[in-house]
């Protein structure tokens, strides 16, 4: 689900800002949701994979409607922005802890995480800087290394699923 908004956000991006400001609203909205839901959903997502928690399908719907809430309670009380940022370095530490935790066992993971962490912390930095930073323009920069933590985290987790799917069929 992360990944999913990540991409529906940046293909209206490209549309909002390539082809018609029309899109401009509907992206806004998308980014949204995308920097509420995808940080913790893609955390807790490592942490079922690595610490074999094996939710079920409403434990997911609860995680995520709680998430909804806590950020339209936020948004209410005027304290949306302050919500993102904590929920993100949350999230960023639930991966860091569940990478730290399975890296023994599983090396290119850890490895392919790390990467994807580091990058998702530059992106939050990239985000609370003002105008640009070392000649790009933060918006850029930020797309970039989203762009970047998505794809060593994707990667990642296509790796532990293959390996897990190989233990399971060849005991």
């Amino acid at each position: 689900m992360a990944f999913t908004l990540v991409a529906a956000s940046s293909s209206l991006g490209t549309l909002s800002s390539g082809f018609s400001s029309l899109w401009s609203e509907p992206h806004l909205m998308l980014m949204t949701a995308a920097q509420a839901l995808a940080p913790p959903m893609l955390a807790a997502a490592l942490a079922s994979l690595c610490w074999k928690l094996n939710w079920s399908r409403p434990t997911w719907w609860r995680i995520l409607i709680g998430l909804m809430a806590g950020y339209e309670l936020a948004r209410q009380i005027g304290y949306a922005e302050i919500f993102l940022y904590t929920v993100a370095a949350l999230s960023l530490i639930v991966m860091l802890v569940s990478t730290v935790t399975i890296a023994r066992r599983e090396r290119t993971f850890a490895v392919f995480m790390t990467v994807a962490i580091l990058a998702y912390g530059l992106t939050v930095l990239v985000i609370t800087t003002e105008g640009s930073a070392s000649g790009y323009l933060r918006v850029d920069l930020y797309r970039y290394l989203l762009a970047l933590g998505n794809l060593f985290s994707a990667s990642a987790i296509f790796i532990m699923l293959k390996r897990q799917v190989r233990t399971t069929h060849n005991p």
